[in-house]
């Protein structure tokens, strides 16, 4: 399954940069470039910022409760 961030970020016409909780960034050159991207986890953003001449987004695994049989959620 593929996921793909908020489509509202494709109002940036800045450059990107999206910081993931492991430290690791990848370079977008606009937020059209950005929602069109699919990602293997469901990313939820938590923090924008504007740094220098890109913005700054960081994102963090978003946790999806499980549903069991009787209709209860569970985060296990």
């Amino acid at each position: 399954m593929t996921y793909r961030l908020e489509p509202g970020l494709a109002r940036i016409t800045s450059p990107i940069i999206l910081l993931f909780p492991d430290h690791t960034t990848r370079r977008f050159s606009s937020g059209e470039d950005i929602v069109r991207e699919t990602f293997d986890k469901r990313w939820k953003v938590t923090e924008m910022r504007a740094a220098e001449d890109v913005i700054e987004i960081k994102v963090e695994e978003a946790v999806v409760p499980e549903i069991n049989a009787l209709g209860e959620e569970t985060f296990f």
